[in-house]
C-alpha cells in the first residue's frame, strides 16, 4: 500500500469518526507535497492524548449545535421558561442555591386575602396560594399582575372580563368564585349560601374562535377550603390532535363578524369537553354556568368542592371573578405592550370606518344637489372632515 493511500485511509477513518472536524495536519506526506508518487511516504499516526482531545472537541461542538437546534425549534412559552429556569437558579449570591418558588402578588385579592376567618394576619404568601403555585412553579412561583376583578372597581361583567383577556398574549390565571345555581337547585337545598372556588391556567392566548384552541400547557384547579388545599386536574395524554379540546371562547357578538354558524356551540368561555358542553362554562350573563366532574381531556374530579354540586346539578353562578397575568415582571409587561398596541390598531380601525360612513353619507346628500342641501357644507365643517 503506498504511502498516499495510508494517508488517504487514516484521514477518512478519522473523518468518519470526527465529522467536520479539520484533520488535514495528521497527515505528513511530503512526497503529496511536491507532487511525487513515490511510496517512500510517511504518516505520522496522532497520539491518545490527541484522539481524545479530538473527542472532547467535537462532542463540544456536537452539543452547542443540539443546543442551538433545539432552542430555534421552541416555542415561546418554552424559551420564556427556560429564561424563568435560569433566573431561579442563579438570582442569589451562591449560583447553586436554588431558591423555592414564591407567587408576588402586588395587588389585593378576594380570593387570598391577607387574614384568616378568625381575623388573623396571614404569615407570609396566603397558603391556598402557595398550593397553586405548586402546579407550575417556573411560571405561577413569580410575580402575578392582576388584569381583572369584579371585587375591585372592574364590576361583575364577561364583557369586562373578556376586554381584560382580548389581546394579552401571556399566561393567565383565572379565579371563580361560584354559588348553587337558584335557576337549577333542587328542590330543599340549602346550600345557597356557600362559597366554591375554581379557576383555569394557562400559558396560551386567549382568542375568539368557533373552535377550541390552546396546548396542554394548562390545568384545571378547584380549591378546599377546609384544608387549604388545591385539587389540580391536567390533561390526559392523548396522541389524538382532534380531540385536544383545552380552551374555548364564542362571545355572541361574533355573530356580526360572519363567522361560520355555531353548530350548536355554545356562548361564552368554556374549558375541555365539547362546544356544545363544555367541561367548564361561563355564560355571557355569569349565571347558569357550568362544571362538570368528567371529560375525555382532563383528570376527573369534583370542581365545585364548597358544597353538594349534585343539589345543583352542577350548575352555578358567578358571584366574583378575577383573572391575573402570571410569569414574571418581564412577561407580563410584554403581554400588557402587546395588548395595548392591539387596542390601538382596533381603535384606528373603527375612527377610520366611522369617519367613512360619515363622508359615504354627506357624499350621497351632496350627489342630490339642490339648493336645499346647501348647509351640507357647514355640516362637513362641525363634523370635522
Amino acid at each position: 500500500m503506498t504511502g498516499g493511500n495510508e494517508a488517504e485511509l487514516l484521514l477518512s477513518r478519522l473523518q468518519s469518526q470526527f465529522g467536520d472536524m479539520d484533520l488535514s495536519n495528521l497527515a505528513r506526506d511530503e512526497e503529496m507535497k511536491d507532487g511525487s508518487d513515490s511510496e517512500e511516504s510517511s504518516v505520522i499516526e496522532p497520539t491518545l492524548e490527541e484522539i481524545q482531545a479530538w473527542q472532547e472537541t467535537q462532542f463540544q461542538k456536537g452539543k452547542q449545535r443540539l443546543e442551538m437546534k433545539k432552542r430555534l425549534e421552541m416555542s415561546a412559552v418554552q424559551r420564556r421558561r427556560d429564561l424563568l429556569k435560569q433566573q431561579k437558579m442563579f438570582d442569589t449570591e451562591e449560583d447553586y442555591q436554588v431558591v423555592a418558588a414564591l407567587p408576588q402578588l402586588e395587588e389585593s385579592s378576594t380570593f387570598f386575602p391577607s387574614r384568616d376567618k378568625e381575623g388573623n394576619d396571614f404569615l407570609g404568601i396566603h397558603p391556598m396560594l402557595q398550593e397553586l403555585s405548586k402546579g407550575d412553579p417556573e411560571v405561577l412561583g413569580t410575580k402575578w399582575k392582576r388584569l381583572y376583578s369584579s371585587d375591585h372597581g372592574d364590576g361583575l361583567s364577561f364583557q369586562q372580563s373578556w376586554d381584560a383577556l382580548k389581546g394579552y398574549g401571556g399566561p393567565t390565571v383565572m379565579l371563580i368564585g361560584s354559588i348553587p345555581s337558584s335557576k337549577h337547585a333542587l328542590s330543599g337545598s340549602n346550600t345557597f349560601f356557600l362559597r366554591s372556588t375554581l379557576g383555569f391556567y394557562t400559558t396560551s392566548p386567549w382568542i375568539e374562535s368557533t373552535n377550541f384552541f390552546g396546548s396542554s400547557d394548562c390545568f384545571l384547579f378547584a380549591f378546599d377550603e377546609q384544608v387549604n388545599r388545591v385539587k389540580i386536574f391536567r390533561p390526559r395524554e392523548d396522541k389524538d390532535k382532534d380531540k385536544r379540546h383545552y380552551m374555548y371562547c364564542h362571545p355572541s357578538f361574533m355573530k356580526s363578524r360572519n363567522l361560520s354558524a355555531t353548530n350548536g356551540c355554545v356562548h361564552g368561555i368554556g374549558v375541555g369537553g365539547s362546544p356544545s358542553q363544555p367541561r367548564l362554562h361561563l355564560t355571557e350573563t355569569l349565571e347558569g354556568c357550568r362544571a362538570m366532574n368528567y371529560c375525555s381531556l382532563f383528570e376527573p374530579g369534583n370542581l365545585l368542592l364548597g358544597y353538594n354540586a349534585l343539589d345543583s346539578l352542577y350548575y352555578f353562578d358567578v358571584e366574583c371573578l378575577e383573572i391575573w397575568g402570571v410569569g414574571g415582571a418581564s412577561w407580563i409587561q410584554d403581554s400588557l405592550d402587546a395588548q395595548q398596541k392591539e387596542r390601538g390598531l382596533a381603535q384606528a380601525a373603527m375612527k377610520k370606518v366611522h369617519n367613512v360612513d360619515k363622508k359615504q353619507f354627506l357624499d350621497g346628500f351632496r350627489y342630490l344637489g339642490g339648493k336645499n342641501f346647501e348647509h351640507i357644507e357647514q355640516t362637513a365643517q362641525r363634523m370635522d372632515l
